[in-house]
């Protein structure tokens, strides 16, 4: 029978490395990643850069990429910020409010702990409040975890679970609309050599069910 072959359609090389897996959009004409300056940049498919955009931070796994209104999802260590490919350039449409906690101590901080998951009507995330990165480390030392939806559009915080494990992988969307999250605790059983008092280390995996008030 006839043997197929693998070639390199083409590349594109830039400076730095990074933290970021390039993410596809549907129809192809379109893969995201990001660099180790901050910068969100989009190639087309014939890896000519169609743009870049300066997001605060570098992004960390892969874009988040609706199928619809090219909508993008990048996290960073810290943030969630949500842009819009508008063809020739990105733009940046909210930061996502992520003050779910009152921090106990004046050194802590809340921040973004995982890639964003996009729903139909909301944007997954979790929120951890903690030593921040820089502080003793490169990475965020969470003590407290949960997880919660964002309103789509402003990127205000909808609904908050306070009280359950970190991942260090992703969330799963299910067709109930419930997230389900494997537990996790890398950053946290750091955290817990600084603060002994804060809640034991638990596996498993956890399900988030919406609830109709």
């Amino acid at each position: 029978g006839a043997s197929a072959t693998v070639s390199i359609g083409c590349s594109r090389t830039f400076a730095g490395g990074s933290a970021s897996t390039p993410a596809m959009r549907a129809d192809a004409t379109r893969a995201y990643f990001g660099d180790n300056d901050g910068r969100l940049i989009a190639l087309d498919s014939s890896c000519g850069q169609a743009w870049s955009l300066d997001v605060g931070g570098q992004i960390v796994g892969a874009i988040a990429v609706s199928s619809d209104n090219h909508e993008l999802y990048a996290a960073t260590q810290t943030a969630i910020v949500k842009v819009v490919d508008e063809g020739d350039h990105g733009e940046v449409a909210w930061h996502a409010d992520l003050d779910a906690y009152v921090p106990a101590e004046g050194d802590q901080t809340s921040y973004n702990l995982l890639l964003a998951s996009i729903g139909a009507n909301g944007i997954g995330v979790s929120i951890g409040a903690g030593l921040p990165p820089g502080t003793l480390a490169d990475v965020a030392l969470p003590v407290a975890v949960g997880y919660g939806v964002l309103d789509r559009e402003t990127g205000e915080l909808r609904s908050f679970a306070d009280g359950l494990e970190e991942s260090i992988a992703e969330m799963n969307i299910g067709p109930d609309g419930a997230y389900y999250s494997p537990n996790s605790p890398l950053r946290r059983a750091f955290a817990r050599v600084l603060d002994p008092s804060a809640r034991p280390l638990e596996g498993g995996i956890r399900k988030f069910a919406p609830q109709n008030e």
